[in-house]
């Protein structure tokens, strides 16, 4: 009896983890079985696609699984991948027109070109027919295909001057028909929704843009400083002055090639400029060291106190802005005068006078130049504008100096 109770107790304390291990084993060969015949399936759709796992081989099952609604017209495409996944491809059906006359049909297309279209609709074209699209045009959805009487127009566009037959309908579809193609921003003389009519002339202008870059010079400007450490007869420049660089960004509009526009979109500097500087004197001299020109004939003869004495002709002459004597000097009106400082040497002081003896300038020996050492003129007298110089012209002179 013990050894029995025993033998009993032993089989029962293992019973039940036995049952456990056995039904598990049948659960997993029920999951293994299942995943066995389900296969992937990737569903194409309304611009968007829809993986799942699916038992079933039935297509409309299989949409109907994924919420894709099939529709009068549409297309299912189905692809068995050699991985053993299933592809789906969803084509809508949309809707077309070919008209006639009074002969109207409607048509849904999954795709095509217009002969398709044609060729379903039933509709026949005449010998004097024209469509308002090529035949090998696409099909799209809300296509209005019209077979019409052929009208003739002119277009001028693209550097021709055509005459094309075209059929009646809007100017923009007539000239679909023929390949034509115009963008929103071309000009057009007529209304593009308008009708065409036979003799219609139609013009287009094509628009293009360009960019490009272009280097403009900044001006300098020019400062003028006193200084009470000049004569008030002198004018020096402290620092030269020195254009700038701009580059600007620029925006021209073409039609047919031609600029009709042309706008600044940007800028940048490239280099700043830089101010020219002036020092002008404020210093006043007293009347012995002040060499001033004399621009009026004294009323009466002036004593000349110089040693020497040079005969000949006195001109007068101008220079640009900052150039500078043979001496270095800046030429400044009523100081500079050029000579032959051979004959008198630079740094005279001069008193130059008419032959009769009445004092017409003075001024200091700063300068030379080819008509002094030819001998043309004894003295050339630098003034600040040229037409102060043709005012002068030539004068038979004196020139004093010690």
């Amino acid at each position: 009896m013990t050894i029995n109770n025993v033998d009993q107790s032993f089989i029962n304390k293992f019973k039940r983890p036995a049952c456990l291990i056995v039904m598990s084993a049948v659960c997993a060969t029920s999951v293994f079985s299942a995943g066995a015949f389900s296969r992937q399936v990737n569903v194409n759709a309304d611009d968007k696609t829809i993986s799942t796992l699916t038992s079933t081989g039935d297509t409309f099952k299989i949409l109907e699984k994924v919420g894709i609604e099939i529709t009068e017209g549409d297309k299912v495409e189905r692809c068995d991948d050699i991985d053993g996944s299933l592809k789906l491809n969803v084509k809508r059906a949309f809707e077309v027109s070919v008209s006639k006359g009074d002969k109207f049909v409607k048509l849904k297309k999954v795709g095509g070109t217009v002969k398709d279209a044609l060729d379903s609709s039933g509709i026949e074209m005449g010998e004097n027919d024209v469509c308002n699209f090529s035949e090998d045009t696409n099909l799209e959805p809300g296509m209005n295909i019209v077979i019409g009487e052929k009208v003739k127009i002119k277009l001028i566009a693209d550097g021709e001057n055509q005459e094309i037959c075209v059929p009646v309908g809007t100017v923009e579809n007539a000239l679909k028909s023929i390949g034509f193609t115009i963008s929103p921003e071309d000009i057009v003389n007529v209304d593009i929704m308008s009708q065409v009519y036979d003799g219609m002339e139609i013009s287009i202008g094509r628009v293009t843009y360009r960019e490009f870059s272009k280097i403009e010079d900044i001006p300098f400007k020019t400062i003028v400083k006193k200084s009470h450490l000049l004569d008030n007869s002198q004018r020096q420049v402290s620092a030269q002055g020195k254009k700038g660089e701009k580059e600007i960004f620029v925006k021209e509009t073409l039609v047919d090639g031609k600029v009709v526009n042309s706008e600044e979109i940007s800028s940048r500097i490239v280099c700043e400029p830089m101010d020219e500087v002036i020092i002008e004197g404020t210093k006043k001299l007293s009347v012995k060291k002040d060499i001033q020109n004399v621009l009026s004939t004294p009323s009466q003869n002036f004593s000349i106190k110089g040693s020497k004495v040079v005969s000949g002709s006195a001109t007068a002459y101008t220079a640009s802005r900052g150039a500078r004597t043979s001496t270095g000097a800046i030429p400044t009106q009523g100081v500079t005068v050029a000579v032959n400082p051979r004959i008198i040497p630079y740094g005279k002081k001069l008193s130059i006078k008419t032959t009769d003896g009445k004092l017409i300038w003075r001024g200091v020996a700063q300068d030379t130049g080819g008509a002094l050492r030819s001998g043309s003129a004894v003295v050339d007298i630098f003034m600040n504008s040229k037409a102060d110089c043709m005012r002068f012209g030539r004068k038979r002179v004196n020139v004093y100096f010690d």
